[in-house]
């Protein structure tokens, strides 16, 4: 096929404003999401016409070269910092596109301003790292093959200043979806991001001690310097991150944010898949963020979330954060380190419901079993906050049982109550202690309190057991403690209770706990 790619050498250094203008022309064709994607891969003479190699390329700041030969296109950058505005960028099925750059912390911008979705099919490669911005959208098939120091790909724009100054702001309404179904590879300590409105991988990526990060929004900067940080500064109404592949960052950071906006509450963010980043055996450990926005965003978490440690060190640290986490019964979370000490799982929510069995059986919750399968390997925070949403309440209507492992801790810390239904118990195990903190308005709110319903037992086969609100938090060790109610006349809680000022507005089995 020949393509529209001149071989000769280009080599120009347009104004940066050559390309703004372009790419307010660009028509951004919606692309539909995974219908379209798979239609796109079961039926390639849909897409037959396109080019196989990019095209019409226009270098808009930095020095480099284009040119190709038969089924490669080679980008031969000379400049730390390269900007070119594509006609189309595709690789199709058998073609490569190498990226020869001067260092490894290079970096090119790759802009099309065509009206045509990027489908990569074939493999692309670089040294350095590669930014890929179509507002049509961007579709890494099964086939696709990318091994990278480092990659962006985005449907949001970015300005060519910007871009040369190190400030990697993605914004703009690009109508198109960020899909991978295909293999990212990036090098030691590199990067892979995919930032649009809507973002969904069921493929592979791997970026061994390096950052995985996903953004869904209208406004995303991304900081390269020191650790990979992401952040949502514009919220979509359809904001969607969807994580159904794998991702492995061993030693590092996988990052998956969404905002949203609207009135009304929408699932932000959907984890089905298996997300690792595991404590290397030079005790380097991973760190996983799932989040969404605190005023009505909701992330739902299923599949596996694997933080461990399993050629020793410690194990690394999990959060999932929104104003609403739902967690699924099937969810599979893991910070154990068998020769060292467990890492934490931090469950950050407005109001957040405990109820029985496995399922969450709520838009915002855990079931029971569930978190005491969690606890076995893993140290629970369950910490509240205050918002439009809700009012920063833990309430537990069903009993949370530690079975195995060595001693973790669960903290339930509330912006305001934590309230047992009666009946409902916090419990270790023999031979699986189980450390339990209950902190009312632990985060400075005006009031906050500890009900206990009737009936109810904290026992911790041989861990501590803190119960306080504000700013008095009481320990107290508690082997094989034994804690009935607050009413029970020889307890040490009840009167540690009143020395933490910490006193129920009414009595517990008074008082109504409703969903």
């Amino acid at each position: 096929m020949t393509t529209r790619i001149h071989p000769s050498v280009v080599r120009s250094s347009a104004p940066a404003s050559s390309e703004h203008g372009a790419f307010c022309r660009v028509r951004s064709a919606a692309f539909a999401g995974l219908a379209v994607s798979a239609a796109l891969v079961a039926a390639p003479g849909t897409h037959a016409a396109a080019p196989s190699l990019p095209t019409g390329a226009q270098t808009v700041a930095g020095a480099q070269t284009v040119s190709q030969s038969g089924t490669t296109l080679t980008v031969t950058q000379t400049t730390a910092k390269a900007a070119t505005n594509w006609q189309s960028f595709n690789i199709g099925a058998g073609h490569t596109v190498n990226f020869v750059q001067p260092s490894a912390s290079a970096v090119s911008l790759n802009r099309v301003v065509g009206t045509d979705v990027s489908v990569i099919q074939g493999a692309l490669n670089a040294n350095g790292h590669v930014f890929l911005l179509n507002p049509n959208g961007v579709l890494f098939t099964q086939s696709a093959q990318v091994n990278v120091g480092g990659i962006v790909a985005s449907t949001l724009h970015m300005k060519t200043e910007d871009f040369m100054a190190g400030r990697y702001t993605f914004e703009g309404a690009g109508s198109g979806t960020i899909i991978n179904q295909g293999n990212i590879t990036a090098a030691k300590g590199g990067f892979v991001g995919l930032i649009a409105a809507k973002v969904t991988h069921t493929g592979s990526i791997v970026a061994p001690e390096g950052s995985v990060v996903a953004g869904a929004g209208n406004r995303v900067t991304l900081d390269l310097g020191g650790p990979i940080k992401i952040k949502v500064e514009e919220g979509v109404l359809d904001a969607l991150v969807e994580q159904g592949g794998a991702i492995r960052a061993d030693g590092g950071l996988v990052y998956l944010t969404a905002k949203a906006v609207g009135e009304v509450t929408r699932t932000v963010l959907n984890h089905t898949g298996i997300t690792e980043a595991r404590t290397l055996s030079t005790g380097k450990d991973g760190k996983i963020y799932l989040m969404g926005g605190m005023e009505k965003d909701r992330i739902a978490v299923k599949g596996k979330l694997d933080a461990s440690a399993p050629n020793g060190g410690n194990g690394g640290f999990v959060e999932t954060s929104a104003a609403h986490v739902q967690i699924a019964d099937e969810v599979q979370v893991t910070t154990a380190a068998p020769k060292g000490k467990a890492g934490t799982w931090l469950i950050d929510p407005v109001d957040f419901y405990i109820n029985a069995g496995n399922g969450a059986q709520s838009a915002n919750g855990i079931g029971a079993t569930t978190l005491g399968t969690a606890l076995n390997t893993n140290n629970v925070t369950i910490q509240t906050d205050a918002s439009t949403a809700g009012n920063g309440d833990i309430l537990l209507f069903a009993s949370v049982t530690k079975t195995t492992g060595a001693a973790t801790t669960l903290t339930l810390a509330a912006h305001r109550d934590i309230s047992f239904s009666a009946g409902a118990d916090i419990l270790g195990s023999n031979d699986a202690p189980l450390n339990i903190i209950l902190a009312a308005r632990a985060m400075g709110g005006p009031e906050g309190y500890v009900f206990i319903g009737s009936g109810s037992v904290l026992r911790s086969f041989g861990g501590d057991i803190t119960i306080g609100g504000g700013g008095a938090i009481w320990r107290l060790p508690a082997p094989r403690l034994r804690v009935e109610t607050f009413r029970g006349s020889k307890s040490l809680i009840p009167r540690l209770m009143q020395r933490a000022t910490v006193h129920p507005r009414d009595p517990p089995e008074r008082r109504s706990l409703t969903r």
